[in-house]
């Protein structure tokens, strides 16, 4: 079965698997958490907790296990 995972990307090649699920689920989380910019075509976190220590917003996207990376660990 396919798996599928969002990527919180935090900035500065810091990144974290927030969520993982079906693809369905994942586009879920995204539409429930998250706000999509058409400009960026970035999805950003809708919490204004969610920032780095420059105050920029964490961005996420949706990856799956087609490619080339281990569960829990970022190559």
């Amino acid at each position: 079965m396919k798996r599928f995972r969002i990527i919180e990307d935090r900035g500065g090649d810091i990144q974290y698997s927030r969520f993982s699920g079906t693809e369905k689920e994942c586009q879920e989380w995204l539409n429930n958490n998250c706000w999509y910019d058409t400009h960026t075509n970035d999805y950003y976190s809708k919490s204004l907790d969610d920032v780095n220590g420059n105050n920029e917003p964490f961005t996420y996207y949706l990856d799956s296990d087609d490619d080339d990376f281990i569960w829990g660990l970022i190559l």
